[in-house]
């Protein structure tokens, strides 16, 4: 019966070539994935029949796509979607980044297809979702990687083109953004499953103070992160940044969360002695929740500096050099600050939640 399904798809797709030239060429895919997404039909096959034709649509529910890595890369002339180990090409005719009405797709191993009045992106977005939102993809990891400008992400439209499905949630256990725009976060973490979610990296390169933004503004940026159930779940949310000054990252607003770290890149720009403290004393609050907090910085910080800030009320750990304690008020808990990898030209520092009531600590 498979086998005549297959047959009678294939078919379908020759006699109506007009009514599909929309949606990929499913013969640009290498036949390593096409046997991993099924047995008898590809999964853009598939797609094309759901929409197209109710007699496959309950044989479409029985794919499972298989895919545990997905990486979606926008440039400004090309797309590229992995899908585990094996890679789709997008690009552009001659017209430029959002401007082309033609796309031409390509793989390993396989003849290239042109795609008519499809922008790279478009195609590119749209087939990633298509496999991504499916409700049978149990994701390891997702990545998704915007390096294009600002100006570029919002001409586009790219926010939207996530926003404008509506299908399934997107499973998956870890996902990394990578974005030169502060939309860039936006128009992915709201398609993720909060309960399946673990660990959320934000990679921000130069979207910060870039001209674009200020710090009223981040300060708003990091506002709307802390406010998706996405992040409040997420057992870590990793924020990586190269421009942010540490002035501007409101601590507060992820007092309630499990895990937050916070990584500044550009050894020109350290996060301040003086903000480090003014976290400290946030998480010294008897009602501050979040009981893990890990700084990371490039560049020089004056050690002895740090440590002399760090005031009295930090107490020496016997037998562990660079450990502080510091007792939370109308508590039995302290915070502990672990300094211990303090470098000349980078440093990280973890301050966690502890109780006295715990005798291993």
């Amino acid at each position: 019966m498979n086998q005549q399904v297959a047959q009678r798809a294939h078919q379908f797709l020759r006699e109506n070539s007009n009514t599909v030239k929309m949606f990929i060429f499913f013969e640009a895919l290498p036949m390593e994935i096409l046997d991993k997404i099924a047995k008898e039909l590809d999964p853009m096959d598939r797609m094309v029949l759901q929409k197209v034709n109710r007699f496959f649509r309950d044989f479409i529910v029985t794919w499972n796509p298989g895919f545990s890595y997905i990486s979606l890369i926008i440039d400004e002339d090309s797309s590229t979607l992995w899908l585990d180990n094996y890679h789709i090409q997008y690009r552009d005719g001659q017209e430029g980044f959002g401007m082309a009405s033609m796309c031409r797709v390509s793989t390993e191993g396989r003849r290239a297809k042109n795609v008519q009045d499809c922008s790279h992106v478009e195609l590119a977005v749209r087939d990633m979702l298509r496999i991504a939102e499916h409700p049978k993809t149990k994701l390891e990891k997702l990545l998704v990687d915007f390096r294009i400008s600002n100006r570029q992400f919002v001409n586009r439209g790219v926010e939207a083109l996530f926003l404008s499905k509506n299908f399934n949630q997107i499973h998956t256990k870890a996902v990394e953004i990578v974005t030169h725009s502060e939309m860039g976060e936006m128009a992915i973490l709201p398609k993720l499953k909060p309960e399946t979610l673990s660990v959320i990296t934000l990679n921000m390169n130069g979207c910060i103070r870039d001209g674009y933004t200020n710090g009223e503004e981040q300060v708003a940026r990091f506002t709307a992160i802390s406010e998706l159930d996405q992040c409040k779940q997420a057992d870590l949310i990793e924020l990586k940044t190269e421009r942010l000054k540490s002035e501007d990252f409101p601590i507060e607003r992820f007092a309630d969360f499990k895990a937050v770290s916070l990584h500044f890149k550009n050894p020109n720009n350290p996060f301040q002695i003086s903000d480090f403290l003014r976290w400290r004393r946030i998480l010294l609050l008897p009602t501050t929740k979040l009981p893990w907090f890990e700084v990371k910085s490039s560049g020089y910080i004056s050690r002895n500096t740090f440590v002399r800030k760090l005031g009295k009320s930090a107490i020496e750990v016997k037998d562990r050099e660079g450990v502080r304690h510091c007792k939370i008020p109308k508590t039995n808990d302290y915070l502990e600050v672990d300094f211990s990898r303090f470098g000349n030209r980078d440093a990280r520092i973890v301050m966690a939640k502890k109780s006295y009531d715990d005798v291993s600590n």
